[in-house]
């Protein structure tokens, strides 16, 4: 299964390109073996019009509010479980990527699941290019707010995370 987090919005931001191209690759590079399931956030979903293939399950998100990293998280543990994945790809923007690989490991430890979990990068990219002055989100705009957003999860103690990120 390949779960792909978007790095701002709109869908059509640099970076969200950046990182449907990397899902695209990692689609077309596994599909042989069996069906590819992706798992994502709207702002990569509605990049997907040009694939139609592939089984795609798109988070529910009121616009203008992503959810949060954890919370996308449970849910793809859900359906990892509920359809037998053997493995999650994570797809995400480098600046992300840690946040990410921690809670999915958080959620799959609330779930007892238990198989690889794998960071794909998008190779070619720097630090700042993740960052748009055009997203509606004000931390994926600078890597300066960005970094000072991260430090306050990275450091808050866990149970006061997954109660925000729920």
């Amino acid at each position: 299964m390949i779960v792909g987090f978007a790095f701002g919005t709109p869908a059509k931001i640099f970076a969200n390109k950046v990182l449907w191209h990397r899902i695209e690759d990692l689609y077309n590079q596994h599909r042989m073996t069996g069906s590819v399931h992706i798992f994502t956030q709207p702002d990569l979903g509605d990049l997907m019009p040009l694939v139609t293939t592939m089984l795609l399950q798109v988070i529910d998100e009121e616009e203008g509010k992503p959810s949060p990293t954890l919370r996308i998280c449970r849910e793809a543990v859900a359906h990892a479980i509920r359809f037998r994945m053997t493995e999650i790809r994570i797809v995400a923007a480098q600046p992300h990527m840690w946040r990410c690989m921690r809670d999915m490991k958080m959620a799959m430890r609330e779930n007892k699941l238990k198989i690889p979990v794998i960071a794909e990068k998008c190779e070619g990219m720097r630090w700042s290019s993740w960052f748009s002055k055009s997203s509606t989100q004000p931390h994926t705009r600078s890597s300066w707010v960005w970094l000072r957003r991260e430090v306050i999860l990275r450091f808050m103690p866990r149970w006061i995370y997954r109660y925000i990120a729920s």
